[in-house]
């Protein structure tokens, strides 16, 4: 049932489904390329959850190349901050 949800374009699925199953491995095998593509169509349709996961995508480099600008920046649009400067500077607190 998620699996026709998915195909009809529901953003919830497609990131549940998509994104956790293949990320982690859950009933499929684990892929993180498909993962990665799952989370961006959903963050891309508006997904906040989504754009969440992406970014921790990009900061982590799952599936994707390591982009932490990129990543922290969809971390505040998820969070609903015009902002980034505050949580980049926190990025490279040590």
């Amino acid at each position: 049932m998620a699996e026709k949800s998915s195909r009809k374009g529901n953003i919830t699925a497609l990131c549940n489904l998509g994104g956790e199953c293949y990320e982690l491995g859950i009933i499929v095998e684990k892929d993180e390329f498909k993962a990665f593509d799952y989370y961006k169509n959903s963050a891309e349709n508006g997904y906040t959850d989504a754009k969440f996961q992406l970014g921790y995508c990009y900061i982590n480099g799952i599936g994707t190349e390591i982009n932490k600008d990129k990543g922290f920046e969809l971390f505040n649009e998820a969070a609903g901050k015009k902002n980034t400067q505050n949580i980049l500077e926190l990025s490279s607190y040590k």
